[in-house]
């Protein structure tokens, strides 16, 4: 996973929000890796929706 903000280079502002909302994951062929980084984003957002709770 990777910040939406290395996507946008060489702009002084960026468009609208969307930069620092966005993630982006590469491409990975082999099904199960891209099933096993799926289920890590998830438990991370989780993770991060309950410190936020607390």
């Amino acid at each position: 996973m990777v910040p939406g903000d290395y996507f946008f280079p060489g702009l002084d502002k960026p468009v609208a929000a969307h930069p620092p909302v966005v993630m982006r994951m590469n491409y990975v062929p082999d099904p199960q890796k891209i099933e096993a980084g799926v289920k890590i984003l998830a438990e991370e957002v989780e993770f991060a929706w309950r410190e936020q709770e607390a």
